[in-house]
Parts: C-alpha cells; structure tokens; sequence
C-alpha cells in the first residue's frame, strides 16, 4: 500500500523526476500500464476534493496531485489504445 499511495519526488530520485513527467510509461508493458493506470484512479479516489503542490517546475508553475494524475490517466488511457 504504501507504494501505492505515493506521488513522485523529484529531488528523491532520477527515477522520481521521470515519473513526474510520465516518462517513465514509455518503457511498460499493457498490464504495467493497466496497473499504473489502477494506481493513478485509487490516488485520486483518496484524494477526494482536496489537493495538494507535489513539485514546482523550474519556471516557477505548480504541479498539484490531482492535475499530475489527470494527465497520467490520460497518458495511460492513449498508450494503451496503441496498443490495442
């Protein structure tokens, strides 16, 4: 679990930096992506109606949880249409 319930931190690991920027889905396999995809859908569920700042880009633009998700759900979502 907690694996689960954890968003990337960039300063943590080059691993971390590249999961913030959904690089890291290149590399899985459809039931890798399906898994992440299952992660990414149970962080938003407790997430509920708040949010929260998990990294801030050079430029100074904040990332919070529920728009890093967002966008990894969609990433997930197009990658696996790829692949049929």
């Amino acid at each position: 679990m907690r694996d689960i319930a954890r968003y990337p931190d960039p300063l943590v690991s080059a691993e971390d930096y590249e999961r913030l920027h959904n690089r890291d889905l290149d590399d899985l396999d459809p039931l890798e992506l399906r898994r992440e995809q299952s992660k990414a859908e149970f962080l938003l569920m407790l997430l509920g109606d708040s949010d929260q700042v998990i990294a801030i880009t050079p430029a100074g633009e904040l990332i919070t949880a529920r728009t890093w998700l967002l966008k990894r759900m969609e990433l997930i979502r197009r990658a696996l249409r790829g692949v049929g």
